[in-house]
């Protein structure tokens, strides 16, 4: 029996009530190429959703369909880009640190639930997954505000929710480039003239060298909690393959959980950088890539590129495909039940 691919790609740039991203988009456009000519999913079975469509009325269907006559050896993907932020835990499950990460959706309003989706609905939705299905779970988006500055100051008419983040080491690093020379670069040796020029650089930078941060900023309560838990957090290793026994699925995130995903100008178009080089790397390789190396690449070339975000991939095997188990992975009937 031939086998069957499905998968859900979510994207919002144009948000209804806090700050517009850029990128997300072409993560789309890309993520959707990379699936149907790299993997051979069917262009009929990748449903995209942008923008205004991007809200739990339309996406809770596809979330089903996705698992309909699905059974062992079949493939599922799920490709969010968009922003993340961060909401008080309301079951009590989360004893790290009492918070749950949320994907915000285009009508994201922290007074409304129905407005964005929780960590914790997400790992239900993954633990109804067929026995046998290789489900694979993309996520671009922010865990958290840690290492960034506001773009512009809000207004006592505009709340900073309406303002995008940037992400300063980053942009000031493209600034540098633009204003300095490659000696200057090569040497680290820069004048009081060439700081104070950078610095206005730095206030005026074009949207082309500006990365924005895909987080939004909690209500000033839930901010007050998320400083207080990542206080008492232990320090992340920012370990880049994290090993969870009995895990049902792959999840490959764009970064750490107290690190933010950069939005940026790359390759003459705005992406997010976590999704384009995932593309491009294998765009390159093809789909036989292990998942250990492809992880190994997508690190190299953020750092290469001096994105500080670490990208993170859950698995209960390092090793083996992107639609595929580990060689000493739960078989199906190790799975959750449906």
């Amino acid at each position: 029996m031939a086998v069957k691919s499905k998968a859900l790609i979510l994207a919002v740039n144009d948000y209804e009530s806090v700050s517009p991203l850029r990128g997300c988009l072409n993560d789309a456009r890309d993520m959707a190429k990379l699936l149907t000519a790299g993997f051979d999913f069917p262009g009929d079975n990748v449903k995209l959703l942008v923008d205004r469509e991007v809200r739990k009325s339309r996406i809770n269907p596809l979330l089903k369909w996705l698992y309909e006559d699905m059974g062992p050896g079949d493939r599922v993907a799920l490709h969010f880009s968009g922003h993340g932020s961060r909401v008080a835990d309301e079951d009590q499950d989360e004893s790290g640190d009492s918070l749950d990460e949320i994907l915000c959706l285009q009508d994201m309003d922290f007074d409304r639930s129905t407005t964005y989706l929780v960590d914790d609905d997400l790992g239900k939705w993954t633990k109804r997954c067929p026995a046998g299905v290789h489900l694979t779970v993309f996520l671009d988006c922010c865990h958290s505000g840690t290492g960034t500055r506001k773009l512009i100051p809000p207004s006592k008419t505009k709340p900073s929710l309406m303002y995008p983040r940037i992400v300063e080491s980053t942009t000031a690093q493209r600034v540098a480039e633009q204003r300095l020379s490659s000696r200057t670069l090569a040497t680290g040796v820069i004048s009081l003239e060439m700081m104070s020029d950078l610095a206005r650089g730095l206030a005026e930078a074009t949207p082309q060298e500006q990365v924005f941060a895909r987080f939004v900023d909690p209500p000033e309560q839930i901010q007050q909690k998320v400083q207080l838990a990542l206080e008492s957090k232990p320090r992340s290793t920012h370990n880049t393959i994290e090993i969870v026994n009995g895990l049902n699925h792959l999840l490959l995130a764009a970064c750490q959980d107290d690190q933010t995903a950069a939005d940026a100008y790359i390759d003459g178009e705005f992406h997010g950088a976590f999704s384009y080089h995932l593309c491009r790397i294998y765009g390159e390789a093809g789909r036989a890539l292990d998942r250990n190396e492809a992880i190994t690449r997508l690190a190299r070339a953020l750092r290469d590129n001096r994105y500080e975000q670490i990208p993170r991939l859950e698995t209960s095997k390092a090793h083996g495909g992107l639609f595929a188990p580990g060689a000493d992975e739960p078989s199906a009937s190790d799975s959750p039940p449906a």
